[in-house]
């Protein structure tokens, strides 16, 4: 296919092409129930340095372009979204230029955007595409379940901090995943807070600059959270280091065996602070999750007093 970009950066009228115009036709005439879109791309080789300097070549955001235009068009009632690096992506982050113009202004977008249900967002967080992927949390007023990894950067800390602050437009939550990003325990508690009523689990995955003062309130205010049942911990770092579970394993059986454990498989590596013997994970479903959560928050008092 013959691509031509903007001066802007972003594909020039996608939509006039005939194949693209197909696919709008068959997602709204056909295709009715194809209402999830996963963006996970493989490249095999990564760009070599000239490559950078040429003419542009078709790549991952201009398939997101090319999507959020569709949906724009034909206000498309989106339930899934899944905007990630992928496996062994190794090409630029999300490049900005490449992304559609004024798109959070656009009602027939908005319209299409309000029916999303689940997003996944998997991207570097830089100056450039901060307020692109805020818009796009914050402008889908119905979603369910989020995933956001947005890396190991005090950018990333100040996004989740105005997040929390603005969250409470998605009080519908019912599941938050966070992995490998950095965030503070005060900008978790009010995530938690604003979607305290409808949460069923929260997932921490590869997340540092995290003190455990966010699980004492969890656990303080259970009664504040009636659906909540699930929770999945794993790699988490603070001030002092990794948080440890090792201690779990001295618990009595009826509440050691309440969770699944993960041993540290990244042996005796100084980037994870962790030995081939720690419990690094640990998760819990099921309908006890006020007795499992003071046994975690036993266990994470033991671990860091021990430090």
């Amino acid at each position: 296919m013959d691509w031509h970009w903007t001066a802007a950066g972003h594909l020039r009228c996608p939509l006039d092409m005939p194949l693209i115009r197909r696919l709008r036709d068959d997602l709204t005439q056909k295709l009715v129930n194809c209402r999830s879109f996963i963006l996970s791309p493989i490249l095999s080789e990564p760009q070599s340095k000239a490559d950078l300097h040429e003419s542009p070549t078709f790549n991952p955001d201009d398939v997101a372009c090319i999507l959020l235009d569709l949906i724009a068009n034909a206000s498309l009632p989106v339930k899934l979204f899944w905007y990630g690096k992928g496996m062994n992506y190794t090409s630029k982050v999300m490049d900005i230029a490449r992304l559609p113009k004024s798109l959070y202004s656009n009602p027939a977008f908005q319209t299409g955007w309000k029916s999303l249900e689940n997003l996944h967002l998997e991207q570097e967080l830089t100056p450039q595409n901060y307020t692109f992927l805020m818009d796009m949390i914050l402008s889908a007023t119905g979603l369910r379940k989020l995933h956001l990894g947005l890396g190991y950067t005090d950018l990333a800390v100040e996004f989740f901090s105005q997040l929390s602050a603005s969250i409470a437009a998605l009080n519908h939550l019912e599941r938050i995943s966070i992995w490998g990003t950095s965030m503070h325990a005060e900008d978790l508690i009010r995530l938690l807070c604003n979607s305290r009523t409808n949460l069923k689990k929260l997932s921490l995955r590869s997340v540092t600059s995290l003190t455990p003062q966010w699980l004492t309130y969890l656990c303080q205010h259970r009664d504040l959270f009636p659906c909540l049942t699930a929770i999945d911990l794993s790699m988490i770092h603070g001030p002092a280091g990794m948080l440890c579970f090792t201690p779990m394993q001295n618990l009595p059986p009826k509440h050691k065996n309440m969770f699944e454990l993960e041993s540290c498989v990244y042996e005796d590596l100084p980037d994870t602070g962790g030995k081939a013997s720690d419990i690094v994970g640990i998760s819990y479903n099921g309908s006890d999750i006020g007795r499992a959560l003071k046994a975690l928050l036993q266990v994470c008092t033991e671990s860091t007093g021990h430090r």
